[in-house]
């Protein structure tokens, strides 16, 4: 089978699967917004309680912004960007693998770009520590970071370089410490005056990075120093007034209401000239009949009947609008669209939003609004269907529509309901007049001659049909509504321009991904130092903590193109692992005003934990069959591009029985992974987005489930082991991420700085500081 074969089966699966999905829990629109965690703001965990109640999958809205999309003829500037997007995005892996292929190219060598080797090599080395813990900085990582600080010699002595120096010492300062389990105060506070004279968005930058990285005595200094900047920070920048504005869509543009004349062909005229003579000829004989017999009778029909072709050529665009309105918009379509549904839903849903109080005000606002409703559902779900818009982006519009009909009742007092009488009514009472005088003619005329009564009643009869089907009624009322139909259209267009306008400008300071996911960070920074307050726990009692956080039932949802998703609340769980145990937080976190609540701790000793479970479903199309996926033994296999994973499941199971259980959903990563490339027609290994503290998270809490309060010893073990393989080793000879080579265009191993031949990473093999 062909791979577009396979992956056109994949999607298809894809779809089914979604479908089951939304059927068992879709919340929410965007949304939305399609779409798409750790340390990054949407990690696409799902949590479930022992019930296994989840919340399935949305689409939310997706921003067409390309600030994370790089491609490969980009100049170095452009790259860099890109890669500082991903690391303010909380996508440090992207980061790492942008910036690492960009120093190891050597085109930072050039004298055109070597201006930017410094801010390269910073940006580099904080994508590489960043949402690691200390622990997990193999050799390949410790060589990228001296790859970086190598880069960045012969580069200006600018501010990136002293933050970058900051950061280097740093990291030497906490691996000797961790080699060597001693404290260097005095050293350490070298190394934080020098921090404390980087700018502040460096400094700020740094925070957020190397949280995981922290420890110890450096951990307090650092809390110390960054208390009041979290407090400020988390609610700074207009957080509560602006965070809003990420969940709305871009606003579509008002489209014109176009009346269009009835220019009916000669067929038509033929009937509609035969049927309105013959109609006429008919009525005309009765009314001589019936005034010889009855004067007044005749005057009683012949008012009902021009009373009633008053009122249908006065309502008539109301009362059947497929035949009679002079716009095509407004004119029903025969089958229902998922775009017409949405729009029908928010129509609805605007209108019972802005009803008044009171159950019989509530009911008048219904019934005159009815009409209405019904109209503007109809010329919205077809003047916005070609071309197509995002069905979020015309909810503005929509809500505009139904705030005016709010004031005008509130102005009115209710009282436009008398003018916006149901067509219904119209109809039936037109009916009953052309009934009432119908029998009037036909009766007293037959009292002067029944055959002829009988003949003239067929004339008009006939007459009628071919009038109708000559359209003569349509012609007449487009004459007469052609023209104030022509002049509402443009009054209404005006005033959609400056309510588009408005809106326009109310979302022109909608917040950056970037600020999205620093208000994240430093949510998680105060939860992890409350949660820390509350066990009374200091930095140095906190071995290693872990945070994931999943949507919170009902939340909206939003993501720029290839980021990860954002949403409007978040259950943030927050582990820290101590010598005694595991001390577990959840808590609800509403995200425009960061206010945290419904708090949940659990907290339990290590050897408390008795099984550790990862289960992961998914669906393989290798010959055409649909298989399920069993989990990988090792993570590192190349991913099959005819496959997905859709769910994982990771279980701890507790001596007493409980169970804690993390449901996992690669499914919306899945579809904002292959959206996106096959948008782009971009890079098929690109990772999901936002998976970095997930896997993070996930990894630790498998690995203490698995050896219990040994993890402790063993992980110290493995670090002292690697660190004495680090001094005893010789120094690498290749360039970034030894043992990882990096092909150059050709195959060739691309050319880029390299560590000086008696180089020692980092100092493992002598101090430094």
């Amino acid at each position: 089978m062909s791979p577009s074969a396979r992956r056109s089966r994949a999607r298809e699966a894809f779809e089914r699967v979604e479908d089951l999905v939304n059927g068992a829990g879709r919340t929410g629109s965007r949304r939305a917004p399609e779409s798409e965690s750790g340390s990054g703001s949407g990690s696409g965990a799902r949590f479930v309680n022992n019930d296994n109640t989840r919340v399935g999958f949305q689409a939310g809205v997706v921003h067409e912004a390309n600030i994370y999309v790089a491609l490969d003829d980009d100049e170095p500037d452009r790259r860099i960007e890109v890669a500082e997007n991903c690391l303010a995005g909380d996508m440090p892996r992207r980061a790492e693998e942008l910036l690492g292929e960009l120093v190891a190219s050597g085109r930072l060598a050039d004298p055109r770009w070597r201006h930017l080797a410094c801010r390269a090599a910073y940006r580099w080395t904080l994508a590489v520590l960043s949402d690691r813990p200390i622990g997990r900085l193999d050799d390949d990582r410790l060589r990228d970071v001296d790859a970086a600080r190598t880069s960045a010699l012969g580069g200006p002595d600018d501010e990136w370089r002293r933050a970058l120096d900051v950061v280097y010492r740093l990291l030497a300062r906490l691996l000797a410490e961790d080699r060597t389990g001693e404290h260097g105060p005095g050293v350490l506070d070298d190394v934080l005056a020098e921090f404390d004279r980087l700018p502040e968005t460096r400094r700020e930058e740094i925070h957020r990075h190397l949280d995981l990285l922290m420890s110890g005595v450096a951990q307090d200094r650092v809390d110390a120093r960054r208390a009041a900047l979290v407090r400020a920070r988390r609610n700074g920048n207009g957080r509560e007034a602006r965070v809003w504005k990420f969940f709305e869509p871009v606003p579509a543009e008002p489209r014109p209401l176009d009346a269009r004349p009835f220019e009916p062909g000669l067929f038509r005229w033929a009937l509609a000239v035969c049927g309105t003579i013959l109609a006429a000829a008919g009525l005309t004989v009765a009314f001589v009949m019936v005034v010889q017999m009855s004067t007044r009778a005749a005057i009683t029909a012949g008012v009902l009947l021009l009373a009633s072709a008053g009122l249908g050529c006065a309502f008539a665009p109301r009362q059947a609008p497929r035949r009679h309105s002079p716009f095509p918009a407004r004119r029903p379509v025969d089958v229902p669209t998922p775009f017409s549904r949405h729009v029908a839903h928010r129509v609805e849903a605007e209108f019972d939003k802005r009803a008044p109080d009171g159950v019989v005000e509530r009911s008048a606002w219904t019934l005159g609004t009815r009409q209405r409703r019904s109209t503007l559902a109809t010329e919205v779900a077809n003047l916005y269907a070609e071309p197509k818009v995002e069905a979020g982006a015309i909810d503005w519009l929509i809500a505009w529509h139904a705030k005016e009909a709010a004031r005008e009742w509130s102005e009115n007092g209710g009282r436009a309901r008398l003018r916006r009488l149901p067509a219904r009514l119209l109809t039936i009472a037109e009916i009953m007049m052309v009934t009432y005088a119908g029998l009037t003619l036909l009766t007293t005329a037959s009292l002067y001659h029944p055959d002829i009564a009988l003949v003239m009643l067929a004339w008009v009869l006939v007459g009628a049909v071919l009038a109708a089907f000559g359209r003569v009624d349509v012609l007449v009322v487009a004459r007469l509504h052609a023209g104030r139909a022509e002049k509402a259209a443009d009054r209404r267009l005006r005033a959609e321009r400056r309510a588009y306008a408005e809106r326009v400008a109310l979302l022109r300071d909608r917040p950056t991904d970037g600020e999205m996911a620093r208000w994240l960070d430093f949510d998680k920074i105060y939860l992890k130092s409350l949660a820390m307050n509350q066990y009374g726990l200091g930095s140095r009692d906190v071995l290693q903590h872990a945070f994931i956080t999943e949507a919170a039932p009902a939340a909206r949802r939003a993501r720029v193109h290839r980021g990860p998703p954002r949403f409007s609340a978040y259950t943030v769980w927050v582990f820290l692992l101590t010598e005694a145990g595991v001390r577990q937080v959840s808590v609800h976190l509403d995200f425009p005003t960061g206010i945290a609540k419904d708090q949940h701790r659990r907290a339990f000793r290590y050897d408390a934990l008795t099984a550790a479970e990862v289960v992961e479903r998914g669906i393989r199309f290798d010959d055409g069959r649909r298989r399920p996926m069993l989990p990988q033994a090792d993570g590192r296999a190349e991913p099959d591009r005819s496959s997905f994973i859709y769910d994982q499941l990771f279980r701890l199971t507790l001596g007493s029985g409980h169970q804690v259980d993390i449901r996992v959903e690669h499914l919306d990563a899945w579809l904002a992974r292959d959206a996106d490339r096959r948008a782009d027609g971009g890079d098929d290994d690109l990772p999901p987005p936002g998976d970095t503290d997930l896997s993070g998270a996930l990894g630790l809490l498998e690995a203490v489930a698995a050896d219990g309060r040994d993890w402790i010893r063993q992980a110290k073990d493995r670090r002292r082991r690697r660190l004495r393989h680090e001094h005893d080793r010789p120094a690498p000879g290749g360039g970034p991420g030894s043992g990882r080579p990096r092909p150059g265009p050709n195959g060739a191993q691309a050319p880029g700085p390299r560590p000086a031949p008696d180089a020692d990473p980092l100092g493992h093999g002598r101090e430094i500081l």
